[in-house]
C-alpha cells in the first residue's frame, strides 16, 4: 500500500474520513511502513491511519467521481475508502 500512496505525497485525495459514507478532501502527508497520514483541511485534523484500515482504493486517470443524488459531485484521481469503528452509546 506503501507503493500505491506514495505518489500522492502533498497532493488532494478523496476519503471517507469523516463519514463512512462521504468521500471528503484530504491531503497526503506522510506515507510510512505501517501508516499514512492525511490531513482534512477543512476540519483542520490530522488523521494516522493504519494500512490495515483500508477496505479500498480506487484510482482512474480521468478521476473518480463521488457524491450522491442530493450531493454535488467531485472528482479525485485517487479515493481511499476506510473502515469505521462502530461505537454504541447507551441511551
Amino acid at each position: 500500500m506503501k507503493e500505491v500512496l506514495e505518489p500522492w505525497l502533498g497532493k488532494e485525495i478523496g476519503c471517507n474520513i469523516s463519514r463512512p459514507f462521504h468521500i471528503d478532501p484530504v491531503i497526503v502527508r506522510d506515507v510510512c511502513d505501517t501508516y499514512f497520514t492525511v490531513e482534512d483541511e477543512s476540519a483542520g485534523n490530522t488523521h494516522y491511519l493504519n494500512y490495515t484500515a483500508i477496505i479500498q482504493v480506487v484510482g482512474n486517470d480521468s478521476g473518480v467521481k463521488t457524491g450522491g443524488l442530493f450531493e454535488h459531485k467531485q472528482v479525485y484521481p485517487l479515493v481511499v475508502n476506510i473502515r469505521h469503528v462502530v461505537q454504541y452509546v447507551p441511551a
